[in-house]
């Protein structure tokens, strides 16, 4: 598994997503993976992205997209 954290601002601790990068059992097969913060992103100005653990030597990234969606003032 490869670990998926992120810290925002470039300060504090790396915080971890809901989940980790799992390629086991898809030999050669693309996966698309979803990783959700496990507690609310809110007024940032960067983010950074570590990955860490252990991977088939086939692991490669190919892509990475972020969705940001602001939230409606009430």
């Amino acid at each position: 598994d490869v670990a998926v954290t992120y810290k925002v601002n470039g300060e504090g601790d790396f915080l971890p997503f809901d989940t980790a990068l799992d390629d086991t059992g898809t030999t050669g097969a693309l996966i698309q993976a979803t990783l959700k913060p496990t507690s609310p992103i809110n007024n940032i100005k960067s983010i950074q992205f570590k990955l860490d653990g252990t991977a088939a030597s086939t692991f490669e990234l190919v892509d990475i997209s972020v969705v940001y969606k602001s939230k409606r003032v009430k």
